[in-house]
């Protein structure tokens, strides 16, 4: 009898084993989904910046453009990725980007510029 009760027991320890690997790899491999933050933010008397002005995220990431301040400000791909984005006081733009590179943005006036590095 003992030994038919052995039997599930040790299948089961060696499929969790085995699962083991596959199960330390899910917080890696769902990571590449995390979105990353870019807010215009009030930085002074009355000026306002993208911040930060250089990211990185992993191919699969997003970024989040979140405008703060107290104007209308645009979100412009300088490699046409997207369209011209207007974002009011407390609107946001998402945008994911599949493919590794360097990418550029800017506000409509050519003031506020920065950089996404995609790995």
């Amino acid at each position: 009898m003992r030994k038919r009760v052995l039997f599930p027991q040790l299948n089961a320890i060696l499929i969790f084993a085995a699962l083991v690997p596959v199960l330390l790899a899910l917080p890696t491999a769902c990571s590449t989904n995390a979105t990353t933050q870019i807010k215009l933010d009030i930085v002074g008397d009355d000026v306002e910046e993208w911040r930060p002005t250089s990211v990185g995220v992993p191919s699969g990431g997003t970024v989040s453009w979140i405008n703060n301040g107290n104007e209308l400000h645009s979100v412009i791909s300088n490699e046409h990725l997207w369209s011209d984005k207007q974002l009011a006081r407390g609107q946001s733009f998402n945008f994911t980007f599949t493919k590794s590179g360097t990418f550029t943005y800017r506000d409509q006036s050519d003031t506020f510029v920065g950089t996404i590095t995609v790995r």
